[in-house]
């Protein structure tokens, strides 16, 4: 054992060890030149990087993906639900509404998994426009809120599991680190836990304010979960994408988005042009990345959407 000083000793117990101080075994810490497997400059070609082997098996996945000549747009969307591990049985059990604040109805959602979900609403005209941000709702710009009303939208703000409201302590790793582990090791995914909020939080406005039409307005991460949530249900006309990567396949490894990117598995189903590609609603994007997605989408089903 080590006492409080840092001297080793002996453990003094039955048949061994007798308290006293034990000679500790020097040694020496290895030059980083003897770490290397091989020598400098003479790896061989085949013997890559992680980060390398990575972006080639993604490229080739990517090459075998566009190789395919048919898709079956039930059976793929179930294919990666079963990945995203979306549960299409979330729904909205309770809505209590809180003191407003200013001109903001204020509403706590509870979902029929005891999770309780903040939202804050607005009326303003015949379609409703349902933002979710990576770092929560308060860093939605408002320069978009105020657009989103000139056009005559209803606004809706939510925080997702893991941020804004619903965040019990900032992660000091990198966004999402522990949470999106957590569930990782659990077998769930963090973008398919806000997958099946947003799907169900969609379908409760839907059936309170069953005239509107649904717009999903996602910033980076949320906005994955905007795509694939356009996927559950029947009620999003159109899906605003908002500093979202348009690829898994990215070549320089970036600290512009956290672990909720994260889907094992995701690249052996397909990318997330195929997710849009799958999708019925209208899309866009800012910046404006779209135009690669719509490329996909004829190369895998022509033009006309219809003969999926």
């Amino acid at each position: 054992y080590i006492s409080a000083d840092n001297t080793l000793y002996n453990l003094d117990g039955k048949n061994f060890g007798n308290g006293q101080p034990k000679e500790e075994v020097l040694y020496r810490t290895l030059e980083r030149e003897e770490l290397l497997a091989f020598e400098a400059g003479q790896r061989p070609q085949e013997i890559v990087s992680v980060a390398q082997y990575c972006y080639d098996k993604g490229q080739e996945l990517h090459q075998q993906l566009l190789a395919r000549s048919s898709f079956k747009q039930d059976d793929e969307i179930a294919k990666l639900f079963n990945l995203l591990k979306v549960d299409t049985s979330l729904t909205v059990t309770e809505d209590v509404e809180l003191v407003p604040i200013d001109i903001w109805q204020r509403f706590q959602l509870t979902l029929s998994d005891g999770k309780n979900i903040p939202l804050v609403y607005l009326e303003n005209g015949n379609k409703i426009t349902l933002f979710t941000h990576f770092n929560g709702k308060q860093n939605v710009p408002n320069s978009t809120l105020d657009n989103a009303y000139k056009d005559k939208s209803t606004i809706a703000l939510v925080d997702l599991t893991g941020h804004g409201e619903t965040q019990a302590d900032p992660d000091r790793v990198r966004p999402y680190h522990q949470l999106s582990r957590s569930l990782l090791w659990q077998g769930s995914t963090l973008c398919g836990v806000w997958t099946s909020q947003i799907i169900s939080i969609v379908n409760y406005l839907a059936q309170k304010y069953p005239t509107k039409t649904i717009t999903l307005h996602g910033f980076k991460e949320t906005a994955l979960a905007c795509i694939y949530a356009s996927l559950g249900c029947t009620n999003v006309s159109e899906v605003i994408l908002e500093d979202a990567p348009v690829s898994y396949t990215f070549k320089e490894v970036s600290e512009f988005f956290g672990m909720a990117l994260f889907v094992p598995g995701i690249l052996n189903w397909g990318d997330i042009t195929l997710a849009i590609a799958l999708s019925d609603v209208k899309f866009s994007s800012i910046p404006d990345k779209i135009s690669v997605s719509l490329i996909f989408h004829n190369l895998l089903f022509g033009s006309n959407h219809g003969s999926m």
